[in-house]
Formats: C-alpha cells, sequence, structure tokens
C-alpha cells in the first residue's frame, strides 16, 4: 500500500494585516439566550462552566451540543435549544447491550463536531494513543501500559445510542507507525469534521508535534483509519526530496486545524501564536511533496488582544467569515473575553462585522469555541466562554440572493421526486439549500449539476452561478 504521509507548506511571508473599523450596520443583532452557571441551575445539566470542563460546541437545526467531561452527569454531550438556550437533554453514552460505549482517555469526552446531515461526532484527549513503545536496542516494539487509544465516537443522530467510529492507535497504521518509533501521541485537544456522515472528513493535531496534523476520509459511509499526514513547513522543499525542516515557529498548544473556504486550505488558530492566523494552501501536483504553494499572506486580527485558538470559518451571502473568541491580556490569565465575526472575503482588508459584550474572565485549558448555524436571513452563531454559552442572531440588512440587475439567468431546475435530486440546466458554482419553512440550512454543494436531498419538502435554494450572479429558487419535493 502506497504511503499516506505527505507534505504541506505554510506561508513564507505573513502580512501583519489590521483590522478594520466595524461595520455592524451589515447586521441587524438580536440577543438568543446566555447559559452560565449563574443563571442555568436546571435538573438534569451537567456543566459547571467556572470549572472549565467544556472545550467544544457544535450546532445542527435546532440543536446546539456542548461535551461535558467529569461533571455530575459523567462524561456527556449535552443538547440545547439552539434558539432558546433552554437544556433539552443529555446523549445516551450506552450502547445497545447497555454498557458503556464511551470510556478511556486523559479526558473521555472533548470535542464535537456535527456533519452536514446531522451525525453527531464526538472525541476523547489521549496524552498518549500508542499501544507500543520502539526498543531501539532490541529494535522491536514492546507493549506500553495506561495508554489509550484516540477515539472518535458517532451519533447517527441524537436519539441514537453512540458507537466507536475510530480507535487509532499509530503503531497499527503505516502512515503513522514510524513517526510513533520516536514520539508520543497526544491526540484530540481538539478536532474539525467537513462533509457528510456519508462523503466527509476530519483532521486533528498532535501536541508534541506541532507542525502536523492528522486526516482521516470517509466515502461511502465508510472510514479510511490510515490517516493523511500532513506536515506544514516554512519554505517549498527541493523537488524529489522527502526531507523536511520543522515549521518555525511551530503551531501553540490546543491548536485547532479548520478546513478552509477553498479546497485543498486549511486555516491554523493556535493558543499561543497571539493574534496572527495562518492559513495554508497545498497544490497536489508533486509525486512526493503535498503542497508547493500556500497564501503568502496571514491575518493580524486586532492589534491590542489576543485571539483565542478557534477561528470557525463560514460562508453567508457569497462572503466568507470567521467567528472566533478574542481576549486582553492580563498577568495571570486572560480576561474580557469577547465574541467577534471578522468578513475575510478580502484577505487584505478584514472588516469586523460583530463583537458581542463581555463574556467573562479565567479562560484555562482551551475553553473557546464557535459554531454557526446559517439560515436564509443570516444566520446564529454561538460563542463558547469560561462562563457559559452565549447565542446571537445576525440578520443581513443588504438582503440575500439579490441578483445584479440586468437579465435573468438562463438556469432551469428539474425535480425529481423518486430519486429526490435537484437537476441544474447548467453547472453551478454553489448551492445551498434551506427548509423553507424553518429557514435552516441543512444542504451545500460546490460545482455540481445536481444535488440529493434527504426528505420530501419545500426548500429554498441560494444558487451561486459560474459568473458570480447569485439566485433564490424555491423547489418542492
Amino acid at each position: 500500500m502506497k504511503s499516506k504521509f505527505t507534505f504541506s507548506l505554510v506561508c513564507a511571508a505573513i502580512c501583519c494585516l489590521g483590522l478594520n473599523a466595524q461595520s455592524s450596520d451589515d447586521f441587524k443583532v438580536t440577543n438568543l439566550f446566555e447559559v452560565s452557571d449563574v443563571n442555568y441551575p436546571v435538573s438534569g445539566w451537567a456543566p459547571t462552566f467556572s470549572a472549565n470542563t467544556l472545550r467544544g460546541i457544535a450546532v445542527h437545526g435546532n440543536d446546539l451540543y456542548l461535551p461535558v467531561r467529569n461533571s455530575p452527569l459523567g462524561n456527556v454531550v449535552c443538547r440545547l435549544d439552539a434558539t432558546t438556550g433552554e437544556f433539552i437533554s443529555a446523549l445516551d453514552t450506552k450502547g445497545m447491550d447497555g454498557k458503556d460505549v464511551i470510556t478511556g482517555g486523559t479526558f473521555v469526552i472533548n470535542d464535537i463536531a456535527v456533519s452536514e446531515d446531522g451525525a453527531i461526532y464526538v472525541c476523547n484527549m489521549t496524552s498518549d494513543a500508542r499501544s507500543k513503545k520502539w526498543d531501539k536496542t532490541k529494535e522491536e516494539w514492546v507493549a506500553m501500559s495506561g495508554t489509550v487509544p484516540f477515539k472518535i465516537y458517532k451519533y447517527a443522530s441524537s436519539e441514537a445510542k453512540p458507537e466507536v467510529f475510530l480507535s487509532f492507535d499509530p503503531v497499527e497504521q503505516e502512515s503513522t507507525v514510524n513517526t510513533a518509533k520516536t514520539n508520543a501521541f497526544r491526540m484530540g485537544d481538539s478536532f474539525t469534521f467537513k462533509g457528510t456522515s456519508q462523503s466527509g472528513k476530519f483532521t486533528t493535531g498532535i501536541d508534541n508535534l506541532r507542525e502536523r496534523c492528522y486526516e482521516w476520509t470517509i466515502t461511502d459511509g465508510v472510514l479510511d483509519k490510515n490517516p493523511l499526514v500532513i506536515v506544514f513547513q516554512n519554505d517549498v522543499p527541493e523537488e524529489g526530496s522527502d526531507e523536511y525542516v520543522a515549521l518555525d515557529p511551530k503551531f501553540g498548544g490546543y491548536g485547532r486545524f479548520y478546513f478552509g473556504f477553498e479546497d485543498g486550505t486549511y486555516i491554523e488558530r493556535s493558543k499561543d501564536e497571539g493574534s496572527f492566523l495562518r492559513v495554508f494552501k497545498h497544490d497536489a501536483t508533486s509525486e512526493n511533496f503535498w503542497s508547493h504553494y500556500v497564501l503568502s499572506q496571514g491575518v493580524r486580527l486586532n492589534d491590542t488582544r489576543y485571539s483565542g485558538n478557534s477561528a470557525y470559518p463560514f460562508e453567508f451571502n457569497n462572503r466568507k467569515y470567521l467567528a472566533m473568541v478574542d481576549f486582553e491580556f492580563t498577568l495571570d490569565d486572560l480576561a474580557n473575553a469577547q465574541g467577534v465575526i471578522v468578513d475575510v472575503t478580502d484577505w487584505s482588508n478584514p472588516v469586523e462585522v460583530f463583537r458581542s459584550t463581555t463574556m467573562g474572565n479565567l479562560y484555562k485549558n482551551g475553553t473557546t469555541g464557535a459554531a454557526v448555524q446559517i439560515n436564509e436571513k443570516g444566520f446564529n452563531v454561538y460563542f463558547l466562554s469560561a462562563n457559559g454559552v452565549f447565542g446571537y442572531a445576525l440578520e443581513s440588512t443588504k438582503g440575500v440572493g439579490v441578483m445584479e440587475t440586468g437579465a435573468q439567468p438562463e438556469l432551469t431546475i428539474t425535480v425529481d421526486p423518486a430519486s429526490q435530486k435537484v437537476i441544474f440546466s447548467k453547472f453551478i458554482n454553489k448551492v445551498r439549500v434551506y427548509q423553507a419553512q424553518s429557514g435552516i440550512e441543512v444542504r451545500s454543494a460546490s460545482g455540481i449539476k445536481e444535488i440529493q436531498l434527504l426528505d420530501k419538502g419545500a426548500y429554498i435554494l441560494n444558487i451561486v452561478l459560474e459568473d458570480g450572479r447569485v439566485v433564490n429558487k424555491r423547489v418542492i419535493l
């Protein structure tokens, strides 16, 4: 089998681009809720935010998910109403046989992501995923005690039983076995997901190998357990070489890798890099190297505040945004956290479009996070802090999917109720699909002529044509 160990390249020159003045008039903002230790001591509710037991947050439809470790309820995923913040339930932790499925790890449950079709993925954090260590004298593997594999658990829905989706031991996989001879594998401080439960991919880094991330792919619902190993570098390696030079500066602890806006790009936000954000891009044109070129500029998001380890990328109304949490510096800790949304459609001209009021102090152990649910009028954004979860609804004041002046585009749409497909008369650049009644986004795709919908009903299609024009269409299955 061909090794999946591949190489990537980092920004050779990072431009420090100051953040422009706020333009909040682009959105009408409504405060949805605040969930905190003070106002949310309800029956069945597990977290104590001030105990720093939460690191991840995810949303799908009207369900908001929070994985909570070492709580009075154990290690559980709490499900909240994404509009009101009300507690709904704690997801099951047992299998069909009644035995615990979610077990093992320094943190048994740590981070979370949700696929486009609503599957829920939760990971542990392990200080070393290896089952064996390499004895250099004997030149053989010997058993290790007290270590736990990196695990990802899957829920098909919020009502489903959990299953072990991935149990990763780097000693057992071709792409990582050589690295495992000399390095521990601390994994699961964070992970991110992109795609559906049938066709998707997720990635995580290693705390003690901070120039790398590991990417797994799902094809037709089946996971390839041998990960793609992505090594980030400052300089272009010599053609034909299999050597790489360690990234300088390395990523900070608790770093998070997001899949970027374009295919083959990654957005890195790490705790120790201050207010810098780095973007990586690959061009798979070499037999030996996974990347030859990267974006040559990064963004300095704010000169006076410290950005945390989240930079959640999302698109709305044909523009690109990042949602994150940033702080003030203090001598003892990070203080005065605020949720921020930045328009990075033009990387050379980042614009802050939203900033929340203060979300409190005392941030430890990677406690920051952002999640976004797009709808037909705008989007809801949720910020995780060490003092609670804060939800906001942002509605565009500029209109959504407005056509350019001039002739209407020649685009015909055909609906096939039997296959539940929507078929376009020409290739389109991008489409986002919203439920007509709720306005919740249920699908998105790029570079297609047809799209498969999962359920019958009425939908609004927000379509970006190849020439950049935008049009909305309503369809019924």
